[in-house]
């Protein structure tokens, strides 16, 4: 954990020190956190001769004798692809549930392990074997094993690893990535700290003290593998637990624990009842559950000066931003929740939406202010956090509070306000005149969005309470060094808009639109929904919208690298692309309903962020991972697609 004196760091002390400072000491919290020290924040090296070391294996707390022990590295040829076994010769825990490695392995180049015990006998008569035992602990990076690495294995590193890396696996010996997103596989690694300690037990506060884990759930869920772990195999708790885990979206019925566990993770909504009820009071891990839950995501809640948080981003080394409205500033967390910085301007007045550009510099909007009198303004720090923009920001361009802010694939930052939609340049040269204007363009929203072909998409509800979907298509003038002047506005409305307030757009380059009062043709009543455009603004989603899946009055709307839609107020409502249903109708229920969801992002690790008025909630593993910063995906024309 980090000490007290590095969380306290004044943010007089330069950005990108803080940032070092505090990396460093998070280094060093991963070893106390994740088993073997093996964390590290390097992705390149060379190959290496392996180290011995060792590690022992429980299952429900009780030493597993005769489990065979792996180590295999992650695969870096796709997704969901096969690890490679390391070790010439697998080493079989002894009665205590010891094992050591002599170290007859080579680490690959930049590899990120993990360990696997396999079979064993959990203490039952000698010579029981319970084949359906499956176990995993992550390490981190191979070349950081040392001979004092010690790696317990047991049903809460399990669990840990198994939603962290959910996007990445299908079973313990098929986890991967691709070769263009081993970040997103590094940062999946970070996060296990913050679920379990070094010595296999749950967390409550994560390894840098400023976020809460759900200890209790991820007892409940050890619980359930132990309820299988300790048997002989062919029992019912074996059966129960095996066929919970059997989902149409994975591999079929699981073959042991280990691959029940990822299985749950990827389906966290489905059969739920059956998976609680092989936990108990008196499991090995406590405390536990007291009742079945709504569904088992696994959902970390983060503090950090935040104040009704209104927009989030990711960067392209998997941090996240969030704009406090009204604290005036942007909070900065590195991938696994620590606070990095916080970003200050002195004319920043209610930012809501943020932009980050190919070149990792960091936009926001603000507002005109009274006091002390400022003009509306765009913002832009460098990555290191240096404020660009100035001390009274960008002006001009048209800017009238302004709301919702975007990147198109020129690289040029484009605001929108109550009824103008105001250009600049990347160096800041508002090139819009007075701003760009249409009748029906009143943005209540925090959000616009590009589309790959430049085109922009802004939701809009006016005075009247006349709802629409607003396209810009930009009038290219190729002489001009800005790049663009003017265009043309495209109003689409149909019955099912009604109230919309976010938009995504998927790699169909269709656009989503979350209707808080979707689902009803009378404006200010219905319970919400998503609508579908293509993009030429024909509907193709139902009547009213899609309803399914947990949709209830969305606020935001994403899209993630499978092209699955989530949606989110006081609860989750996921479909896939083709709209069906992929939560439960109930939804993903958050931590807190009364405090979500403002705001929603997905990083390169497939963690869904989203935002209260004063928490950050990190759902892990819940998404497949997606291109950030979002321009890169708009630029190479990624959208809605893994990198």
């Amino acid at each position: 954990m980090l000490s007290s004196s590095l969380r306290h760091l004044s943010l007089h002390v330069p950005h990108l020190s803080l940032r070092n400072a505090l990396c460093g000491a998070l280094a060093a919290a991963a070893c106390v956190g994740l088993s073997g020290c093996g964390i590290g924040l390097a992705t390149t090296g060379t190959t290496s001769t392996g180290v011995a070391f060792s590690g022992s294996v429980h299952g429900g707390q009780q030493p597993l004798s005769g489990a065979t022990i792996g180590l295999y590295a992650v695969s870096t040829t796709g997704y969901q692809t096969a690890s490679t076994q390391l070790l010439t010769i697998q080493p079989v825990t002894d009665i205590n549930g010891n094992w050591n490695i002599t170290g007859d392995y080579t680490c690959p180049a930049g590899s990120y392990v993990y360990a696997t015990a396999t079979g064993g006998n959990p203490g039952l008569t000698p010579g029981t074997v319970n084949s359906k035992i499956g176990l995993i602990s992550a390490i981190g990076l191979c070349s950081t094993l040392t001979p004092s690495s010690f790696i317990t294995i047991n049903e809460v590193t399990t669990v840990a690893a198994a939603y962290a890396l959910a996007p990445f696996a299908a079973s313990e010996t098929a986890i991967g990535t691709s070769s263009t997103n081993v970040t997103g596989l590094k940062n999946a690694f970070a996060v296990i700290p913050n679920l379990v300690t070094g010595n296999g037990y749950a967390r409550l506060t994560t390894a840098a003290g400023n976020g809460t884990a759900p200890q209790a759930e991820i007892n409940t869920l050890a619980d359930a593998l132990a309820a299988c772990i300790n048997t002989n195999g062919s029992t019912a708790t074996c059966t129960t637990l095996l066929s919970a885990a059997n989902v149409s979206t994975t591999a079929g019925t699981p073959v042991d624990t280990a691959q029940a566990a990822i299985n749950i993770a990827r389906n966290p909504g489905v059969n739920v009842a059956s998976i609680y009820s092989l936990s108990s009071s008196s499991g090995p891990f406590q405390p536990t559950l007291t009742a079945a839950p709504n569904d088992f995501t696994v959902q970390i809640t983060y503090t950090g000066g935040l104040s009704q948080v209104q927009g989030l981003a990711v960067d392209a080394t998997g941090n996240v931003y969030a704009t406090n409205s009204t604290g005036g500033n942007m909070t900065e967390f590195s991938p696994s929740g620590t606070v990095l910085a916080t970003l200050t301007s002195p004319t920043m007045y209610r930012p809501q939406q943020i932009g980050i550009d190919l070149a990792g510099n960091i936009w926001t909007e603000s507002r005109a202010n009274t006091n002390p009198v400022t003009a509306a303004s765009l913002i832009e720090f460098s990555s290191n956090g240096t404020l660009l923009s100035g001390t009274n920001g960008f002006t001009g361009g048209g800017l009238n509070t302004p709301r919702g802010l975007a990147i198109d694939p020129r690289g040029n930052i484009w605001a929108v306000g109550n009824s103008e939609l105001s250009e600049f340049t990347s160096a800041g040269t508002p090139v819009s005149g007075s701003g760009y204007t249409n009748a029906g363009l009143f943005a209540v929203n925090f959000e616009m969005e590009f589309d790959t072909l430049g085109n922009a998409w802004i939701p809009s509800t006016d005075a009247n309470a006349n709802s629409s979907l607003e396209e810009f298509v930009p009038v290219s003038a190729a002489s001009n060094a800005s790049g663009i002047y003017g265009g043309t506005f495209n109003t689409y409305a149909t019955t099912t808009t009604n109230y919309p307030i976010s938009v995504a757009i998927d790699a169909s380059n269709n656009v989503w639109a979350s209707d808080v009062y979707g689902g009803s043709t009378t404006f200010g009543s219905g319970a919400g929904s998503l609508t579908e455009y293509t993009n030429a603004g024909v509907e193709l989603s139902p009547t009213l919208g899609y309803q399914n899946g947990g949709i209830l009055q969305p606020q935001t709307v994403v899209i993630d690298g499978l092209g699955n839609v989530y949606s989110a107020q006081s609860q989750v409502g996921v479909i896939s692309k083709t709209g069906a249903a992929i939560a439960p109708s109930t939804g993903y229920q958050t931590v807190n309903a009364n405090d979500c969801c403002l705001a929603a992002a997905i990083d390169g690790s497939g963690n869904y962020w989203t935002s209260g008025l004063n928490y950050l909630y990190q759902w892990v593993g819940l998404a497949a991972p997606v291109v950030t910063p979002r321009v890169k995906a708009v630029v190479n024309g990624t959208l809605a697609a893994r990198p």
